[in-house]
């Protein structure tokens, strides 16, 4: 025996600077990794509304900070899920096949579709939605987004379950994706067309249709793909790789459909804001606030007349420019071809001569960072914990199977968990002011409106309607297309 076999192997210690100068251009790859498929949105945003709308980002130091939060979350989230996630889903697609029946497979599926679905970042997304809703233009989609939003988020989980089963069960009688996709594709266009002829329920057709946008994220696509591929492996005769991403396909479509399905179920039922059967709050009797436009928000020093010009119109009796003149109370009857106000206090408003922030701040004096991070993290636990509890007791009493590295997946799992509360934040500080902002004032690019959080009016910038138009859609079209463009390997 070797003299080197002999010595006793001790583990190699390493300090804190050495460790720091491993660790760190490996995170700051991740990083760019991650500002990499998200520099062209916050760009191409902040272009939009400073260059082309002419108008200041309100909050944008908040804004700002929000933003590179989400990509430090994107970062761990990723960096999470490739550790923690994935292996118990790639062993989990590998052994169950092998080892249980259909019916618990199929059942696994079904419950890993839902699973996967409440981890989705984007589902804590569609959740803070519904505060930019108004309720009297679109009462049943505030319904969906606020009274109905766990009923909501549950609809799309049960789709895509039902997608993943579905998928799963055709594996093993080797079915042709079309005879599936084609009658779910007809069901959803009349769908749809159904509920474009009605008022109440046409809101709803987009929060449908991005549900199905909403489950094909980071957490549902590998999950799935990794199920279905283990199960095509074993009992499929196709190629493995490209029928597996027939699970994705339907697990796009189901979601539209359970989404289409539920509104249509509380519109008969007539429960939703306004409805006869309605038993929520009105907005009537509480305060709603999200866009800074409330009428009683108070008048600034900059909107009100001075003493000067208070004694110039004594003395001159001259109205000032730049005003307008509001009547309060009183009668209006026309008298001989002439409009008169009887008994009416007569008021001269100072108009405002151009758009200005309505706060001046660049941090929302509102925003709570403790109380959201704190709500964030709450919401990741919940997400993230269940599924992979989940997929532990079915590794552990279903497959009896162990994983090799657990504790890289332990430390996954609380990366995973670290990185979806910070993006929440991020996104409650970052992405959706932004996003918000700009989603109300690009139609001044062929309409007069008052900015997101500004006083005064603008527009219409182009006085052609059409051409107006046809760049607020090429702008939507541009910030879809060349994201993805960008981010193609």
């Amino acid at each position: 025996m070797s003299n080197t076999n002999l010595i006793k192997q001790r583990p190699v210690k390493i300090g804190l600077q050495t460790t720091l100068n491993i660790l760190l251009p490996y995170l700051v790859e991740k990083l760019l990794e991650q500002l990499k498929s998200i520099w062209f949105i916050v760009a191409y945003l902040y272009f939009f509304q400073i260059v082309i709308l002419g108008l200041p980002v309100i909050y944008a130091t908040m804004v700002t900070a929000g933003i590179a939060i989400v990509a430090i979350g994107l970062m761990f989230f990723m960096e999470g899920l490739r550790l923690g996630l994935m292996p118990l889903g790639e062993t989990i697609g590998t052994h169950l096949p092998r080892k249980t029946k259909l019916p618990i497979i199929l059942f696994f599926a079904f419950l890993m579709g839902i699973g996967a679905t409440l981890a989705e970042p984007a589902i804590a997304v569609l959740k803070a939605a519904g505060s930019g809703v108004k309720p009297n233009q679109a009462p049943l989609l505030y319904s969906l987004l606020n009274d109905f939003a766990l009923q909501l988020v549950a609809a799309i989980g049960i789709g895509v379950g039902i997608a993943v089963a579905l998928g799963v069960l055709r594996f093993f009688y080797n079915w042709s994706l079309k005879i599936l996709i084609i009658p779910l594709v007809v069901t959803l266009t009349g769908l749809t067309l159904w509920s474009f002829n009605n008022e109440i329920l046409s809101p709803i057709i987009g929060l449908a249709w991005d549900s199905g946008a909403v489950t094909t994220g980071p957490v549902t696509v590998p999950l799935v793909l990794a199920l279905g591929i283990g199960v095509c492996r074993i009992v499929g005769n196709g190629d493995m790789t490209t029928d597996g991403f027939g699970i994705v396909t339907l697990a796009s479509l189901f979601p539209i459909l359970a989404v289409l399905i539920l509104g249509n179920i509380h519109y008969l039922q007539g429960d939703y804001y306004g409805a006869p059967n309605y038993i929520g709050q009105l907005e009537s009797s509480k305060v709603v606030d999200t866009t800074l436009q409330e009428t009683s928000k108070p008048i600034l020093k900059s909107e009100i007349f001075s003493e000067a010009e208070f004694a110039h119109y004594l003395t001159t009796n001259e109205i000032p420019e730049e005003t307008e003149i509001q009547y309060k109370g009183g009668s209006v009857n026309l008298v001989d071809g002439q409009i008169v106000h009887d008994n009416a206090s007569i008021i001269i408003v100072k108009k405002i001569s151009q758009v200005r922030p309505y706060d001046e701040n660049n941090w929302d004096p509102h925003s709570n960072l403790i109380s959201d991070l704190q709500e964030t993290a709450t919401a990741a636990l919940k997400a993230i914990l269940p599924l992979c509890l989940f997929l532990f007791l079915t590794l552990k009493f279903i497959l009896r199977e162990r994983l090799a590295d657990l504790q890289i997946v332990l430390i996954g799992i609380i990366f995973a968990v670290l990185g979806m509360a910070m993006f929440g934040l991020g996104i409650n500080l970052g992405l959706t002011p932004l996003g918000t902002q700009l989603g109300s004032n690009i139609p001044s690019v062929f309409a007069s409106v008052t900015p997101w959080g500004m006083l005064g009016q603008q527009g219409p910038l182009i006085s052609d309607g059409i051409g107006g138009r046809l760049i607020a859609i090429l702008f939507g079209f541009f910030l879809a297309m060349v994201p993805h463009l960008l981010n193609q390997p």
